[in-house]
């Protein structure tokens, strides 16, 4: 079956670029991008493609980015509190390798197997990827048939693509998602369901 038998909606999954603070466990803490992950986020798009629509998460380091998009493109947008990353607990916003040096065990078995292991005082993973799952779809039946630029984080992206592509959870931590890279997905709508199909991963980055 060809694209011009069913109908098609096209994602392309942006994660934000580099941000204030350094090398912590940012979450849902809300802080900015710093110049650097600004011209990440702008190389990775660049030239734009033929969107319909930005979506965003809500915390600053995506949503002053796809702001700015939507103006300068002229592009409606949607803010999606339930794209926002996952919550780190007790770890949120403290140095990667502080928390490393205080709970080795406890870190080694979060990135082992995330759906194992929770941060204390976090999200499941599990629990994260039912809110993510839950709105793809609606921006699905919403958006179906257009083309979006979904401007969010690594581990919702890493979420999304376990639901789609049906690969554990457990194993999202393998899943390689660069500041400023940009993945694309294609959702065929067939009367059997949905079938995404994963086009690219990762294939423009800020880097």
């Amino acid at each position: 079956m060809s694209d011009a038998d069913e109908s098609v909606t096209t994602v392309d999954l942006l994660r934000h670029g580099r941000c204030e603070g350094g090398d912590i466990y940012r979450g849902t803490t809300d802080v900015m991008l710093n110049g650097e992950g600004w011209q990440q986020m702008e190389q990775a798009i660049t030239p734009p493609s033929d969107w319909t629509r930005i979506v965003t998460s809500p915390l600053l380091r995506c949503q002053a980015f796809a702001e700015h998009q939507s103006m300068k493109l002229d592009l409606p947008l949607s803010v999606e509190p339930d794209l926002r990353e996952l919550d780190f607990g007790d770890w949120e916003g403290r140095l990667v390798k502080d928390v490393w040096d205080e709970n080795p065990q406890g870190v080694s078995r979060y990135y082992a197997n995330p759906a194992a292991f929770t941060p204390p005082g976090g999200e499941a993973t599990q629990e994260a990827q039912t809110r993510v799952a839950s709105r793809w779809r609606r921006l699905m039946n919403e958006h179906r048939g257009g083309s979006l630029l979904l401007v969010s984080h690594g581990g919702v992206i890493r979420l999304l693509l376990s639901h789609l592509l049906l690969f554990p959870v457990s194993s999202i931590a393998r899943l390689h998602v660069p500041y400023g890279a940009l993945s694309r997905v294609r959702v065929y709508h067939r009367e059997e369901g949905d079938f995404p199909v994963l086009l690219s991963l990762n294939a423009r980055t800020g880097y």
